[in-house]
């Protein structure tokens, strides 16, 4: 179930990921992460948004 504490520790991730873009690797890795997670959510319509909006940010 996602959580608004699970919903922080996106912003959290991101911020990782925006900070260690130049390794490379970081960017697929917590990118499926996060689209895993977006399909798995139990709370499907709360959530998706922002996670959506997560994915939306990180680079491709």
């Amino acid at each position: 179930m996602v959580s608004f504490a699970l919903l922080d520790d996106l912003v959290v991730i991101e911020d990782a990921v925006t900070e260690h873009v130049v390794r490379g690797d970081a960017v697929p890795r917590y990118r499926a992460w996060l689209d895993e997670l977006w399909s798995q959510s139990l709370e499907g319509d709360a959530a998706r948004p922002e996670i959506h909006a997560a994915l939306a940010r990180l680079p491709t």
